[in-house]
């Protein structure tokens, strides 16, 4: 490490921003300390030697220091400028730039807008009432506003103007779902705008105000936009997406499918600009350069522009920010006379990027980028070293050492990356070394071919067409190998692993440079022990819970789910909210959050009534998750919907269930649980299904919590004058969603819950919840959680209190 600077100023710097993430503070504290501990080195340099011992303990504590700060200030400041400092219930007017379209869809398009003014309402034509806004908000177009005139300007680079209100952005909805709010705060965006009207939309009066675009604006996206035409008009749709998407880093125009299907396999990686890409870039250059016969010091200055420029023209990720620094650093090594590190350069591109922007640290795209290099420069060494019956034998035919080395290089990038894929996406693809052998150079093929298309496309339309069928056929070729891998039986597997063990491996990996680096092995065996007794002595210590009952009531917009774990092990998933054209609650909400949970398999599924706002998730969820016992109340649904749940549920020969009021649900249960409605016999096959709705009461010791379904006041009538004050509860699911038919005055008030869960959509047609009814349930005293306001409600019991558990607490 001693010879590698640029390496341990990094590692340092991305522990001080690391602390200072998990650890916040007031800007105040890091500041003071990193200035003192400034102070400390030059007063020790100046008055001992360099290498003092008090020195080498300063500056490593002055770069976290430094790292700390950074943080806090980049993240925990915000500018008076910025459009979080605007957000309130006003109808505000915001110009800027489109910097990129994050999803377009048939019904919607997101996409992210550099603010440059901000009036209040709609601004008058001499915008004396704007003022300069700086930062980037989410702008998300829905409605008549997505298929409206004004969305051919959405184009990045071009300049609009869109009125509306500026809100927040949520955090996660749900336990083990997408946080979008810290997916949004790693880019610095704190603020969003929804458009559903195409008089919000118009065009942008940036230019009439006086503000002026950036550097990236005038000249580099209007270039993407040009060579993305290029590769649009040349190649078919997909390969064209496909090519965009390799070449221009263009990764939100990949068909998502196909995105789906190289996530499967392990090779997202090629949907996004990457070293290959930056090393043809730059050997394409270099070469044009040599046939110019330009001096070598004017050919590494302009090749250094020249990559340099390509990070902007790609979007500056951190996997092409990564690829050119380390470039630029390799062949100003080579300029300088001196051999280049290729660890050093790792160290100088990861500073680089984190001292301009420390929250990239964050970002998976760095990570996985950094830790591939890592682990090819540390492991692949080694595979060769542990297999050298294998190398040697492959050496003698240079198709097979070629081969071979190739696998090696999978496999090491791949066993360097599996953790980081597990933390953040929560599942590690079982053939991705092996289809990164074949799949990897032929996407290179298609790169290759794809660039000359557009080199050859300012010169000669006939042989870029000639380029342009080489690309097609090499990216179709890759498509199907995909596909092919794709198919395979478990070709990836649910794995999910949490900070402290990610945080653990990048120590360890720390370690092992350490220990490459003084040639012996006692740091990592020393710190392998250590995880080891951490781990042996976390699980001994760490408290048990198998006395609890969880509750998860999931904020599935528009509809009802929640999710029980009782004491020791058995699950019971209560509904599985909407499906519409555009939704299923079931792929989106609950199939995640369950995963996210650990979850294996469902004991009881219980479909409270034939409602597509109850059972639209249902078809997922039967087809991601083994099922005991399928629970009903006997009445039968005509919708189509239906009919495919009942045609899935009889062909897995599933145990099927009718249960009416009076009926023990699993008497083997530690908890008991009590089906209070429907009523048996006749009018199961009744019209009205929300009053046969299956309504559920579970007790565990003195706690309870009932689950009515969407019950009406008939059905709330009938239960309270058969069980009088037996469905007193503590918790209550509101009934159809805070409608008005249900929790009548009598129902809620000898139930008397201590809290309330309404499950409704944000910004549902319906109204819901009732005015009336909130105003009922807070004269109670009742507490009200409502999902589409709060998300997800989590509650746990041990059998003689319920503890709410706090979204901090959410793992």
């Amino acid at each position: 490490m001693a010879n590698r600077p640029a390496l341990k100023f990094s590692l340092l710097l991305a522990a001080g921003i690391l602390a200072g993430w998990l650890a916040p503070l007031p800007p105040a504290i890091p500041f003071v300390t990193a200035a003192l501990l400034f102070l400390a080195v030059l007063t020790t340099l100046i008055f001992f030697r360099s290498r003092h011992t008090l020195a080498a303990v300063l500056v490593p504590l002055t770069v976290v220091a430094s790292g700390w700060l950074l943080i806090t200030v980049d993240d925990r400041t915000i500018p008076a400028d910025d459009p979080a400092r605007f957000i309130s219930g006003d109808t505000v007017s915001v110009s800027g730039t489109v910097s990129e379209i994050v999803g377009r869809s048939a019904r919607s398009v997101r996409f992210q807008l550099d603010c440059s003014s901000i009036a209040p309402g709609a601004p008058d034509s001499s915008g004396e009432a704007s003022a300069p806004l700086a930062g980037r908000i989410l702008v998300m177009l829905s409605g008549r506003a997505a298929d409206g005139p004004g969305t051919d300007l959405l184009t990045p680079g071009a300049q609009i103007t869109v009125r509306g209100q500026l809100l927040g952005i949520s955090p996660a909805r749900n336990p083990g779902t997408v946080d979008w709010q810290a997916h949004y705060r790693l880019a610095g965006i704190r603020a969003r705008m929804s458009v559903r009207s195409a008089g919000q939309l118009g065009p942008g009066v940036a230019a009439a105000e006086g503000f002026t675009g950036s550097f990236v604006n005038r000249f580099v996206i209007p270039v993407r936009r040009n060579l993305s035409g290029r590769l649009m008009s040349l190649l078919p749709e997909r390969e064209a997406r496909f090519l965009n998407g390799l070449i221009l880093g263009e990764r939100n125009e990949v068909p998502s499918d196909l995105k789906s299907d190289f996530i499967t396999v392990g090779v997202m990686h090629l949907l996004a600009i990457s070293g290959q890409q930056v090393v043809l870039v730059a050997l394409l250059i270099a070469a044009l350069l040599t046939v110019l016969r330009v001096p070598e010091k004017p050919r590494f200055f302009i090749l250094s522009c020249a990559l340099a420029y390509y990070v902007l023209l790609t979007g500056s990720s951190p996997s092409v920010t990564r690829a050119g620094i380390m470039s630029i650093v390799v062949l100003g090594a080579g300029i300088a006379q001196r051999r280049p590190d290729i660890l050093n350069a790792l160290g100088v591109a990861a500073a680089g990027i984190l001292l301009w922007d420390p929250k990239q640290l964050f970002d998976p795209g760095f990570l996985l980028s950094f830790s591939a290099v890592l682990a090819i420069v540390l492991l692949y060494p080694l595979i060769l070293l542990a297999t050298p019956a294998l190398t040697d034998r492959f050496a003698k035919v240079r198709i097979l050492d070629l081969a071979w080395k190739g696998v090696a290089v999978s496999l090491a990038a791949g066993l360097g990356t599996a953790p980081i894929v597990a933390y953040y996406f929560g599942r590690v693809s079982l053939v991705g070394f092996v289809a990164n052998i074949l799949i990897v150079p032929l996407s290179s093929v298609a790169l290759v071919f794809g660039m000359l298309t557009v080199g050859a496309s300012f010169v000669w339309g006939w042989l870029a067409s000639v380029y342009a069928e080489g690309a097609a056929a090499s990216a179709w070729l890759t498509f199907r190998l995909v596909d092919f891998f794709a198919g395979f039986p478990y070709a990836s597997v649910d794995f999910r692993i949490s900070l402290a063990v990610l945080c653990a491996f990048f120590a360890m990996v720390a370690l092992l440079l350490v220990s490459v680096s003084r040639k012996s092995w006692k740091p990592i065996l020393v710190g392998a022990l250590v995880v080891c007794n951490v781990a042996v002595y976390w699980s001994v210590l760490s408290p048990r819970d198998a006395g609890t009952m969880r509750i998860t009531f999931l904020d599935v917009g528009q509809g009802d789910a929640a999710f029980v774990e009782f004491p020791g092990g058995k699950t019971m998933l209560i509904d599985a909210g909407p499906r519409t054209f555009s939704f299923d609650a079931g792929e989106r909400t609950v199939i995640p959050f369950l995963r996210h949970r650990g979850v294996e398999r469902i004991d009881y599924l219980i479909i409270s009534h034939p409602h597509g706002d109850h059972l639209g998730g249902v078809p997922a969820i039967l087809g991601a998750f083994p099922v005991g016992t399928v629970i009903e109340g006997g009445s039968s649904g005509q919708s189509s919907l239906y009919r495919r749940c009942i045609r899935i549920i009889d062909s897995l020969q599933l145990a099927r269930r009718s249960l009416f009021a009076g009926d023990i649900l699993a008497p083997e249960l530690p908890v008991r649980a009590y089906v209070l409605g429907p009523e048996g016999g006749a009018g199961a096959e009744s019209d009205d299904l929300n009053n046969r709705s299956v309504v559920l009461m579970l007790r565990y010791g003195r706690t309870s919590v009932l689950f009515p379904g969407d019950a009406e006041e008939a059905s709330e009538e009938s239960i309270v004058s058969r069980y009088g004050a037996f469905i007193d509860a503590d918790i209550l699911k509101a009934g159809h969603h805070g409608s008005k038919t249900s929790s009548t005055a009598d129902f809620v008030g000898v139930v008397s819950p201590a809290w309330t869960v309404i499950s409704a959509g944000e910004g549902n047609s319906f109204g819901h919840p009732s005015p009336v009814i909130l105003g009922r349930l807070a004269g109670l005293g009742s507490l009200i959680h409502r999902t589409d306001l709060e998300g997800a409600a989590v509650f746990e019991s041990d059998g003689t209190a319920w503890r709410r558990v706090d979204r901090s607490e959410w793992p």
